[in-house]
């Protein structure tokens, strides 16, 4: 927490530059600081930042991902077929940590991903409303709390509490020689495919942040990572105590 909060204490400041020096890209770039300004107070990126930064400090590494949501910002027009509100599009963003994050392992550093999977929780009725003709294929999709309990990170409630969130996965392919336009493909399961197509962005909208590098391989390091042998011996000790407390602590009396 100390080193999260002397990381995080002053606000990033952002300042746009322009490449060329002509007048109107000077003045474009008033423009940039005014919207930069204007996500970092309204928009909250600063609470994204500072989760991903503490994610870093425990698992090594943080990501925030970045899409253009077509259902955010302001209404403007009715779809004539299917007569649903549309809206202008926002950018949206949202933190993962390494546990939602598939790469390639083998890579001897992360300076450049050909492809990466990224893995967050949507609400399974919201996307059926989205993509009414894979309904029973969503339905069907394990909710988060099944897929927790797969990994022995919650107990079974029996079946009387559901999640509706399920797994939405995500691959990005970069663009290069052998894919020119890049890729991108969405999907819930193999027969659920929400979306399949060349790469909409200039680059993998998925940004790492990384306290060291784990050097010869793509993970990150953090100093958290040399506290775990200090703390297992903390631990054995404390459970000494503990264990003589409990089985010496209480004192017997002998009456003849």
């Amino acid at each position: 927490q100390h080193l999260l909060v002397m990381t995080t204490s002053s606000r990033p400041s952002m300042d746009a530059r322009a490449i060329n020096t002509d007048y109107r890209s000077l003045a474009q770039t008033i423009l940039a600081n005014g919207i930069l300004d204007y996500y970092m107070r309204e928009k909250h990126l600063e609470r994204y930042l500072k989760l991903a930064t503490e994610y870093s400090l425990v698992f090594g590494e943080g990501y925030i991902r970045m899409e253009w949501d077509t259902s955010e910002g302001e209404e403007y027009s009715v779809d004539p077929e299917t007569q649903k509100i549309q809206f202008t599009g926002d950018v949206a963003y949202s933190v993962l940590n390494p546990l939602d994050v598939i790469k390639d392992v083998f890579r001897t550093n992360s300076t450049q991903d050909d492809w990466i999977i990224v893995r967050t929780f949507k609400n399974r009725f919201e996307l059926v409303a989205k993509y009414p003709e894979l309904k029973e294929e969503i339905l069907k999709a394990k909710t988060k709390d099944e897929l927790d309990m797969t990994f022995n990170y919650k107990f079974k409630t029996d079946g009387q509490l559901r999640s509706d969130l399920i797994a939405v996965y995500e691959f990005f392919h970069r663009k290069s020689d052998a894919l020119p336009t890049g890729r991108q493909v969405v999907f819930v399961t193999k027969d659920a495919v929400l979306y399949d197509g060349p790469l909409p962005y200039e680059a993998i909208p998925i940004y790492r942040i990384t306290p060291g590098e784990f050097i010869g391989t793509p993970h990150g390091y953090t100093v958290a990572f040399d506290l775990l042998g200090l703390q297992e011996t903390v631990d054995g000790l404390y459970s000494i105590v503990v264990t003589n407390q409990s089985t010496f602590g209480v004192q017997n009396l002998l009456l003849p």
